[in-house]
């Protein structure tokens, strides 16, 4: 092999491991811009609960499970996505809305009513006010 074509073969290969990394930045960005667009339309106060995408053997997304909204003992409230399922614009925004409808359903009603009633009336209430699709307020939309 030639050292010009060595040459063409590096550059390409760092051209395309630049590309690589730059749409990866570039759809992580862009998750972020949707999630922000997503607690802004429903109206949330801050402190906005950390998203967190995880692949499907992740403890808060396995089996059924795609998302998961959760507040910890100490008021920490986390988003967990599974990862697979973020790829589609559409997808990430019905996993997102039916989830922040968790969050503000437990910070409007407390947590225990979310934890007797997750998908009751006032969670449903929520949801259909805000999401983009009545789809998103059903368990397991996606």
């Amino acid at each position: 092999m030639s050292q010009i074509t060595r040459c063409v073969i590096l550059v390409c290969t760092l051209l395309l491991g630049n590309q690589l990394t730059i749409q990866a930045q570039t759809q992580e960005e862009r998750i972020d811009e949707i999630v922000l667009e997503r607690y802004e339309h429903f109206e949330m106060e801050l402190p906005y609960p950390e998203v967190v995408v995880v692949d499907q053997y992740h403890w808060a997304v396995r089996g059924p499970v795609i998302g998961r909204a959760v507040m910890f003992t100490d008021g920490v409230e986390v988003i967990y996505l599974q990862e697979d399922k973020v790829s589609r614009e559409n997808d990430l925004i019905n996993l997102l809305d039916h989830e922040i409808s968790h969050v503000k359903y437990w910070r409007e009603y407390g947590v225990r009513a979310a934890i007797r009633t997750p998908h009751g009336v006032n969670y449903k209430r929520i949801c259909r006010e805000y999401a983009n699709r009545r789809s998103a307020c059903s368990p397991y939309a996606n």
